[in-house]
């Protein structure tokens, strides 16, 4: 990340001034609430409003929604991105500049799906589709831990147990 950050930063080293971050980023949380505000608190603190960089020309933001809970009502956690629904290893970061509004900053999060046309993120949880496509009558969170674990069984080592993950950012306005 601070490669990233340097990059941004000093736009002479960079073909392109903004950048995203996708992947797993090994974000286990051993401890979900201590950890997540702490991983938290430490990405932000490279964006512009945390950082003691004072050459405007430098300042950067960045943002990591998935360390953010989704505004959907329903939402009640942050998003889960393994099969499992139990980790939150993968990440999308952005880290960029430019201030227009095509870019969301970690504070406009709370605003995140609320157009239909403005930026959103998610998680495609296949392991539903999963459910359906076996026939599995009762929801996951409903199965006991052996029900969970003869589900998993069936498709856990024939397909990835990261769930993708999805982003949408507004089109660029001229």
């Amino acid at each position: 990340m601070q490669w990233i950050i340097e990059r941004v930063k000093n736009n002479d080293k960079a073909y392109y001034p903004n950048f995203v971050l996708l992947g797993d980023l090994n974000l286990d949380f051993n401890n979900p609430k201590n950890d997540r505000i702490t991983v938290e608190k430490s990405m932000k603190s490279y964006d512009k409003d945390g950082s003691e960089e004072t050459d405007p020309a430098k300042q950067i933001n960045v943002n990591f929604p998935f360390l953010d809970i989704h505004p959907d009502p329903d939402q009640t956690e942050v998003f889960k991105t393994n099969a499992r629904l139990d980790e939150t290893f993968d990440q999308i970061g952005l880290f960029f500049r430019d201030s227009s509004k095509n870019w969301p900053t970690y504070k406009n999060n709370i605003n995140m799906g609320t157009r239909e046309t403005g930026p959103d993120y998610g998680v495609f949880n296949f392991v539903e589709l999963f459910r359906d496509a076996l026939g599995v009558k009762a929801p996951i969170d409903k199965m006991s831990p052996t029900k969970k674990e003869n589900f998993y069984a069936r498709f856990e080592h024939k397909v990835s147990d990261h769930m993708p993950l999805w982003l949408r950012l507004s089109l660029p306005i001229d």
